[in-house]
Parts: C-alpha cells; structure tokens; sequence
C-alpha cells in the first residue's frame, strides 16, 4: 500500500479484509516486523500505522508492503487532527487511532501498541469476532504479561484474585494487587466494528458520543483469547522506559509511588544514585522475573500461558532480508 506522507484515507487493493489492525509506532525495526508478522497469521488483512517519529528508518523498510500504510506524524499531521509534536504522547496517540479508525469503511478495526500481540490460538481474531453478537460494536481482548524466565518458550502471566497474588509473588504482592499480579495494564486492547460512532478511540476502548463505554464482549483465557504484553526485554529496556511510563500514569499508584523517588534520586546523580539503582534492579527482578517455584505457583492458579510459536521465525520467513537484524 502507498506511504502516506500527511495523513488521508486507507487505500485498499484487491478485496478488504474484514480486520485492519490500527497502531501509533515508535519501535525497534525488529520488533515493528515481529508485529506485522505475526498479525498476518492472526487474520489481520490491513495495518494503518502512524509513526511517531515522522523520519523512522522503518519507513521505508515495511511502506512497500501491500498490506501495510504508512503515516508520518509531521507536525502537519498533528495539526490536522488539533495536536502539536510537543502534546503529551497519550493525547497525540488518542487523536491517531481516533483518526486511524475513522479511515476504515469495514470490518473491524483493532487497535495495539508494538509491544503488543493478539493471540487467538484456534482460529485467529477472525474466529474471535465471528463470536461475537451483531448487536454489540466492540470485542476486548484481555491482557497476558511477558515474565523473564530460564525455562524454554515464552511465558506469560494471567491476572489473579488479589487473594492469589500474594500466594505467587510475596513480598512484592502488595505493589500489583491491584492489577491482579500484572504491572502493565488490565484492559487489554479492543476491536471495534468499523463505522461504529464514537467520540475518540482510546487505547484500550472506544468512547462513545456521549462519553460513555459502548457495549461490549471481553475475551480472555476462558474464550482462549490472549493480548499478549511483552512489557519489558530485561532490565535496560525497563529502566529506559520508566520516566516515561511514569509521566504517563502507566503503573498502579502504589507502584509509582515506589519506583519515583529512585528514578529521581538515580537521575540526579551523586552518592545516592548507586543506592537507588541497585533497589530499582531488585524491584525489577521482584516484579519481572520467575524463579521454578513461582512458575509453579502460575500454573496452579492456572495464571500461565507458555506459547511455543516463536514470533521472529515469522519474521524471518516474512522479512528475508532482515533475518540478521530481528533479534527481540
């Protein structure tokens, strides 16, 4: 599909496909190929991207692929939909999905970020939203969170009643009781039929006119429906992330309140940076890593998802040319 440079409408060829899958991009050019690699063998027909960065390298690596159109997010564009550069991300990433889902005329339109992946083992999403009732506009597929483990595979965790967290994660259980043992967010992520009115496509749902939620189904484990948040890649990438996530409202409160005074103190330098570096690492591994026995612990409150499919063997047989470069 064609590059668009400014903005303006999806440009099919051929016969739609009934999903186009909407994202505001910023990614490493690995994993922004795991995400269009894997998409294709959920049943995604369509991927509207908007890249952040208006200048991003990956442009012109995925522009030419049928499947995929591109959106520069010049300050033209972020004008045409009333933003600035200098907005704060979340608000700039609400005005582009809203637009992004206003170009689709059919089907369902999915929203996801980069570090994101529907997964829909029997069937795809298209098996998901052939579920769902016609009279109800939106399908919410709920979240499984990447865990850093020694064990083959990718490992997921699956919310919990608060009563379990603290059976899994300890000490530590205070700080994600309240999203149900995950640090990430707990909506997950939503497809909409296209055409549906709405007032903004935020990045979990759509709002409707009168800013209230539109009907919906939720999917999760029990419909073998899975959004699967690979919310960090170790300790660095985590650690480059926080100010950010932080800024953004992106942990629970009591999580917050721990993690920013050691991003403050770390950031500030002096004696007491080495202090607040050493208490993020052993937050981190707190939060993030599974030893055998709290996988075991996931497992009996049936909290875990292992998924065998390795995601870069698809971008390996998608993207020939980059097998060197899509290490996660």
């Amino acid at each position: 599909m064609r590059d668009v440079a400014e903005g303006g409408g999806l440009q099919r060829t051929g016969v739609a496909e009934p999903i186009t899958l909407v994202s505001v991009v910023r990614e490493p050019i690995s994993l922004l190929l795991r995400f269009i690699a894997w998409h294709r063998r959920q049943g995604v027909g369509q991927f509207l991207l908007y890249f952040d960065d208006p200048d991003d390298p990956a442009i012109e690596v995925v522009a030419g692929e049928s499947d995929v159109t591109c959106i520069r997010c010049t300050a033209a564009f972020w004008a045409s939909v009333r933003r600035t550069p200098e907005d704060r991300f979340v608000k700039r990433q609400i005005a582009a999905l809203t637009h992004g889902f206003r170009q689709v005329r059919s089907g369902w339109v999915a929203v996801a970020d980069g570090d994101e992946l529907f997964h829909v083992p029997d069937g795809g999403l298209r098996a998901a939203v052939a579920q769902v009732p016609p009279d109800v506009p939106v399908l919410r597929v709920l979240p499984a969170e990447i865990v850093q483990t020694e064990a083959s595979g990718l490992h997921f965790r699956l919310p919990v009643a608060a009563r379990v967290a603290g059976r899994i994660y300890g000490d530590a259980a205070f700080l994600v009781r309240r999203n149900g043992g995950l640090v990430g967010h707990v909506q997950g992520k939503s497809l909409t039929r296209a055409g549906t009115e709405l007032s903004m496509m935020r990045q979990h749902f759509p709002v409707a006119r009168d800013w209230s939620r539109l009907p919906e189904r939720r999917a999760g484990p029990a419909e073998g429906a899975y959004l699967l948040h690979f919310f960090d890649r170790g300790y660095d990438s985590w650690r480059t992330k926080l100010a950010w996530r932080l800024g953004a409202w992106g942990f629970a409160p009591d999580l917050a309140d721990r993690l920013r005074p050691l991003v403050e103190a770390q950031e500030a330098g002096g004696e007491g940076a080495g202090g607040a570096d050493a208490a993020l690492r052993a937050l981190y591994d707190a939060l993030h890593r599974c030893d055998s026995g709290r996988l075991q612990r996931l497992a009996q409150a049936g909290a875990l998802l292992v998924v065998e499919d390795d995601p870069m063997e698809m971008v390996r047989q998608d993207f020939p040319a980059f097998a060197g470069r899509t290490e996660p």
